[in-house]
């Protein structure tokens, strides 16, 4: 304890001065403690001290890093002598791990500087028109104009006409009514929904999704929220094929991750043919 003792005075005062020990040579090595073979150094300890602290917040850091230290050790080794075949493999673990983080880390950093993420209109295409068998809808999915309409709404029967009827007339005066009171209003019909998308806006209530998608083309309900209007523009159903544009970011993400293990394989090759020819690497 008194040996102890005399290491953190040498810590605390290194650490109220701003002294870097590392950096002084007659410094480096002196143990603080020791778990059998295992040595904790002065300048493994000094990094760890803030500057600034009191006498007595850094006596309690120092003592708090140097038992923290020594309880970690006496476990480590006490495993290692009761775990002596085990240890084998976890040693050869860890070295598998981390020639795997090197290689990982590098073939990032090979891909970020190498990698080509432009796909054209094109390619998208005829990606998916070479696997459409493999973009199966998983659920119904509609293109639709919606809109929400407040309690107060002026005139609901009128409104509610207005959406119903396919005169030019009264979709002018619907339109007005959008402009002048409607709360939502989502009149871009080219993005396709999934129809539980839609439902969390439109508090539809059907049992048979499909039925009604194919027997509805406009809508109309009322809750004690206000009104709520609906036009189907296109549907499709479960178990059909996505359209492209659904699975456009998909593709792409194939597309990209195919373009990286293309990468990575080549870089790969060339190191290993480069090895090769300058003998390298040889069988023997």
């Amino acid at each position: 304890m008194i040996r102890i003792q005399k290491h953190i005075s040498i810590l605390l005062i290194a650490a109220l001065s701003g002294c870097n020990l590392i950096e002084k040579p007659e410094q480096t090595g002196v143990p603080v403690a020791r778990v059998h073979d295992a040595f904790l150094y002065l300048e493994d300890v000094a990094p760890q001290i803030p500057a600034g602290l009191s006498e007595e917040d850094s006596t309690l850091l120092i003592h708090n890093i140097i038992y923290k230290w020594g309880r970690e050790q006496l476990l480590i080794q006490k495993a290692e002598f009761n775990l002596p075949e085990d240890m084998v493999e976890i040693e050869e673990l860890v070295r598998d791990y981390r020639s795997d983080l090197i290689k990982f880390a590098y073939q990032q950093e090979y891909v970020n500087n190498h990698l080509d993420t432009a796909i054209s209109q094109e390619e998208l295409k005829e990606y998916y028109e070479n696997n459409a068998s493999n973009f199966e809808l998983k659920e119904n999915i509609l293109k639709a104009k919606y809109y929400v309409f407040p309690t107060d709404l002026p005139d609901v029967k009128k409104t509610k006409r207005w959406f119903m009827g396919n005169s030019k007339s009264y979709n002018e005066k619907f339109q007005d009514a959008v402009f002048n009171y409607a709360l939502v209003s989502v009149e871009e019909d080219t993005t396709w929904i999934p129809f539980e998308e839609i439902v969390k806006v439109v508090p539809l209530k059907t049992y048979n999704q499909q039925e009604f998608l194919a027997k509805n083309r406009k809508v109309t309900l009322e809750d004690s929220l206000g009104l709520y209007c609906l036009e189907i523009q296109q549907y499709k159903i479960k178990d059909d094929v996505s359209p492209l544009p659904y699975v456009k970011e998909t593709i792409r993400s194939i597309i990209l991750n195919q373009r990286k293990l293309d990468l990575i394989k080549k870089m790969e090759d060339e190191i290993f043919n480069e090895a090769y020819e300058k003998k390298d690497f040889e069988i023997l």
